[in-house]
């Protein structure tokens, strides 16, 4: 879907996409049963979450903006669910 490399030698988003749900997927076998927290940059998880969403429309990751997501061991054709998004910059009212 994004073959396209964004700069001369960079990886394109498929390959991005690929090698992090490769990555998350051995966290996880390593840690099952248990809660983990992995930390990326913007363009990785944009990629990430717009994949696991199969979505076609952009949308804004903030600064400091977590990604809730379940991955499911035993799923092999969709191991990935997205909770939600929260940003810890923004103040409560």
């Amino acid at each position: 879907r994004w073959n396209i490399p964004l700069a001369p030698g960079a990886e394109s988003n498929n390959q991005l996409v690929i090698r992090l749900k490769k990555e998350l997927l051995e966290i996880a076998q390593a840690h099952a049963n248990q809660t983990i927290l992995v930390f990326t940059h913007g363009r990785a998880m944009r990629t990430f979450l717009f994949d696991i969403l199969n979505s076609e429309e952009p949308f804004f990751i903030g600064n400091c903006e977590m990604a809730h997501v379940l991955i499911h061991l035993e799923n092999k054709a969709h191991p990935f669910s997205f909770l939600k998004l929260e940003n810890f910059l923004k103040k409560e009212d």
